[in-house]
């Protein structure tokens, strides 16, 4: 938007959802589910002072939200009723319990809802100006910029856990 002969005002906004369920039939695999969210604003204002001189100020923030896991369709507290202690300490479902060397994989999953949950803010400011005298043009500016990250990560091996059975204390292995 041209304000005056020596203004110009630009803006933009942009916004993203996504959302991505996974389902499954059987009651003891979870339904996942995966969501992205995202907004980004900038604001730029460039002013020319005269031939020689600009400056163009840019303001800007940027938010992202990245949420995945696993909704247990009401099974409950499964794991502590089949009498595995503290199996639902962080969480509604079975714990993952695998099998190896037989004809069933595993059962259960090793997370109760969120997996990761990344959300992250970012706000700048940018201040540049050009100079320029015959020949001789100089470019400078300034950039300020705050992170705010906030991070859950329920690990590698899951807020519930898992059982590995394959055969080592048993010699069927």
């Amino acid at each position: 938007y041209n304000i005056s002969s020596n203004d110009r005002l630009f803006g933009r906004y942009s916004r993203l959802f996504a959302n991505d369920p996974g389902t499954n039939s059987f009651p003891l695999f979870a339904d996942a589910f995966t969501t992205d969210n995202a907004h980004n604003g900038v604001l730029n204002w460039t002013h020319s002072f005269g031939p020689n001189f600009v400056n163009e100020a840019r303001f800007g923030v940027n938010y992202v939200l990245v949420n995945n896991g696993y909704d247990h369709k009401g099974i409950g507290s499964l794991g502590q009723q089949l009498g595995i202690g503290h199996a639902n300490d962080a969480g509604a479902g079975l714990l993952a319990l695998n099998f190896s060397n037989g004809y069933v994989g595993g059962i259960g999953n090793a997370n109760s809802g969120s997996q990761q949950l990344f959300a992250s803010t970012v706000g700048q400011i940018d201040d540049t100006f050009v100079i320029t005298r015959g020949r001789h043009v100089i470019h400078a500016g300034g950039q300020v910029m705050r992170e705010r990250i906030n991070v859950y990560y329920a690990s590698n091996s899951g807020n519930l856990g898992n059982i590995g059975f394959n055969g080592q204390y048993s010699g069927s292995g």
